[in-house]
C-alpha cells in the first residue's frame, strides 16, 4: 500500500501546496488532510471492493459530519457522467484515477475545500432531501405491499390505513383505490 500514499500525495499536492491542507496516514488505505475547519479523505479498500473513493467534511462542528463526492457532485449540479469513485483493481493502475479524482475535486469542490458556508448548507440541504426522498419510497413499497394483500382480501379498513397517510405520494390508480376503500370500509 506503499505505493498507494505516495501516488495520492502526488495527485492531492496542491492540498498541501495551495490551500494549507495537512496530510495525516490513518491508514495503510487511508490519507487524511487537514485544514482547521475542513478534512478529506482518500481511501483505497484494495482489499474487497476495489474502490477508490474521497470523503471530506466539516470540522469545526460538535461531531464532524462527512459527505461522499457523490453527494458533492450532485450538491454543485456536476455533470451525472462525472465519476465519484473508481474501482481500481490494482495499485500499479491508480495514478490515473488518483488524478481524475483530484481534478474533479478541485472543479467541483473547491468552495467546500475553503469551507464555504453556503456550500456546505447546500450540501447538507441535499442530505436532508435524498434522506427524505428515500424514506418516502421506502414508506410507499411497505404501504402498497400491505394496502395490495388487503385489497386482495376486501380489507378496506386496511388499505385506507395503509395508504391514506401517504395520499399526496400515491398515484391516480392508488388514489381511486383509496377512494373506493374508504367509501366501502
Amino acid at each position: 500500500m506503499q505505493k498507494f500514499q505516495t501516488l495520492t500525495e502526488e495527485a492531492f499536492a496542491f492540498l498541501e501546496k495551495s490551500l494549507g491542507f495537512k496530510r495525516h496516514l490513518v491508514a495503510e488505505d487511508l490519507l487524511r488532510y487537514e485544514t482547521e475547519d475542513v478534512f478529506l479523505v482518500v481511501s483505497y479498500d484494495a482489499r474487497r471492493s476495489f474502490e477508490l473513493s474521497l470523503n471530506l467534511g466539516q470540522k469545526n462542528l460538535s461531531v464532524e459530519r462527512s459527505f461522499n463526492f457523490g453527494e458533492v457532485l450532485r450538491s454543485v449540479k456536476a455533470p451525472e457522467d462525472v465519476p465519484s469513485s473508481y474501482q481500481v483493481t490494482s495499485e500499479e493502475a491508480l495514478m490515473p484515477f488518483l488524478d481524475k479524482l483530484a481534478e474533479s475535486l478541485r472543479r467541483y469542490g473547491a468552495s467546500l475545500l475553503q469551507n464555504d458556508a453556503a456550500a456546505f448548507a447546500r450540501l447538507s440541504r441535499l442530505r436532508e432531501r435524498e434522506c427524505d426522498q428515500y424514506a418516502l419510497e421506502r414508506d410507499l413499497r411497505e404501504a402498497r405491499a400491505e394496502a395490495d394483500s388487503a385489497w386482495r382480501r376486501k380489507d378496506y379498513l386496511a388499505v385506507v390505513k395503509a395508504l391514506k397517510p401517504l395520499r399526496a405520494a400515491l398515484t391516480a390508480v392508488e388514489v381511486g383505490k383509496l377512494e373506493f376503500a374508504e367509501k366501502h370500509s
